[in-house]
């Protein structure tokens, strides 16, 4: 029998995550090799905004910023944003999924403008960046999986010992038997108090990449699990079933003393 818990609906929500943060990698691998496809003119009378960040010029063809723009709209729209909120418009979402100051420069003024290697560079820059950011995710996500799929395994095998011998009444349970399942009673507990000091060294972790690129296992999970019932709803189930389990052995007990 299947027993449903927040730990397997905390999985679910992993899985969703992971499917999402794959494609927004692949729009953005999509999104990387039409920038490269696209020819960068010349520079022109380009000036700088934002430190690194260069101008598209208003002089010339405005082909290479449109194209850009239109990459930026076929393969990342769909992923950039709130899909409840009010649609942006691509310079939002461009600065949504960038920087603002990479969205005024692909801007240039009234309208787009040339793009000159310099920018060029800088999109391709950011492009990979952003690349990095979600091969993070996506690491970060596979170890939040793991860690989750081990508290499942000890969660879901207590609580069907549970549902098999929830039914027998104690008082038709002889001495011995009592005794044995108050000792498995206590091998449970001992196997939550692991799993809960497991899943407390995996929140205490963190998720590295290149350069400064890093995510908090702890905040991870708060993002992710905002919404549930608790935060941390693997740690909320182990304490629940581990109550259940002192329970349990109180009831059971009892009615060794009551025999002895």
């Amino acid at each position: 029998m299947s027993v449903e818990t927040d730990v397997r609906r905390a999985r679910e929500r992993v899985a969703d995550e992971r499917e999402w943060t794959a494609e927004k990698h692949r729009a953005f691998e999509r999104f990387e090799t039409a920038v490269t496809e696209i020819d960068a003119g010349s520079p022109g009378g380009s000036t700088t905004f934002g430190g690194p960040t260069v101008v598209a010029t208003s002089s010339n063809s405005s082909t290479g910023v449109s194209a850009v723009l239109n990459a930026f709209e076929e393969h990342l729209g769909p992923y950039s944003g709130d899909a409840q909120a009010t649609p942006e418009t691509v310079h939002q979402a461009v600065a949504t999924e960038f920087s603002t100051e990479l969205a005024l420069s692909l801007c240039g003024g009234d309208s787009a403008g040339v793009l000159t290697p310099q920018l060029k560079q800088v999109v391709q820059a950011e492009t990979q960046s952003r690349l990095d950011e979600l091969d993070v995710m996506g690491r970060a996500l596979e170890r939040e999986a793991d860690s989750l799929s081990a508290v499942d395994a000890a969660v879901t095998d207590i609580c069907e010992w549970f549902v098999a011998h929830n039914p027998t009444p104690l008082e038709e349970l002889g001495f011995d038997r009592l005794r044995a399942w108050h000792e498995t009673l206590d091998d449970h507990r001992e196997r939550l108090d692991a799993a809960a000091a497991e899943r407390q060294q995996h929140l205490d972790a963190t998720t590295g990449g290149s350069g400064a690129v890093g995510i908090e296992h702890r905040v991870l999970v708060e993002y992710l699990y905002a919404g549930f019932p608790s935060s941390y709803p693997a740690l909320a189930t182990l304490a629940r079933l581990e109550d259940a389990c002192q329970e349990a052995q109180r009831s059971i007990r009892a009615h060794l003393v009551a025999r002895a």
